[in-house]
């Protein structure tokens, strides 16, 4: 009779891959590119991965998810793209392992470049002016208690207010679909671009306003409306 040969063991592997890295960058867009990234752990190794998106023009609410066919079963971490303004997009991502076990959906990761403020009409005592801290390089002031920038349909869930704020700036309150979302004061020690996100509401589809409400100049900058928070 021979000796026991060499002892070889199997493990069924139920487990799909773990997310471990998930990320975007800023919610709101201010360079002129963006990446989303993202890295899974498994025992056996990730084999591939898929990657979904959606988008929002300006002005209107989500599409349905887009499956691009080089973005499945892709070996890649990472989609980089150049921001569209007034567009809000969004991705998600799974991976499978060697064995072909498949992870759930990422949850929605989103962007969104602004509005710029020249995209806005002014009312009142409005001056068009440029600045090297701007997004785009221009900005529209506010030069009176009333004067405001107005869009005739903006869609979103929450409302980002880029503007300039600084020593001596003013305040505005911003409407969306004739509803009040809230108050932004400008006043700061030291002049900087600042990005200032509304509370979250229901998605409202509706006119856009950023009204003056003192004497002091208010220099906004753009406004980002976001699909999801």
């Amino acid at each position: 009779m021979s000796a026991w040969s060499a002892s070889y063991c199997s493990e069924v592997d139920g487990t799909a891959p773990s997310l471990q890295t998930w990320r975007i960058g800023d919610r709101v867009q201010l360079g002129g590119s963006a990446t989303v990234r993202w890295a899974y752990k498994d025992d056996t190794g990730i084999a591939s991965y898929d990657v979904v998106y959606k988008t929002a023009a300006s002005g209107v609410a989500f599409g349905k998810w887009i499956y691009p066919a080089n973005w499945q079963g892709a070996n890649i971490t990472g989609i980089t793209w150049v921001p569209r303004l007034g567009w809000d997009e969004c991705f998600m991502v799974r991976a499978r392992d060697y064995l072909g076990n498949l992870s759930a959906w990422s949850a929605p990761l989103c962007s969104v470049a602004p509005d710029d403020d020249r995209a806005f009409t002014a009312t009142g005592t409005v001056t068009r002016a440029t600045s090297t801290l701007a997004f785009q390089g221009t900005t529209s002031v506010l030069k009176a208690n009333g004067a405001y920038l107005t869009k005739a349909t903006a869609a979103g869930q929450r409302i980002a207010l880029v503007a300039i704020h600084g020593p001596g700036q003013g305040r505005v309150d911003i409407y969306h679909a004739t509803i009040k979302i809230g108050t932004v004061s400008l006043a700061a020690t030291v002049s900087s671009r600042v990005v200032t996100y509304l509370p979250a509401t229901v998605f409202r589809t509706g006119p856009l306003k950023i009204v003056s409400t003192s004497t002091a100049p208010a220099t906004i900058d753009g406004i980002a409306f976001l699909r999801a928070p």
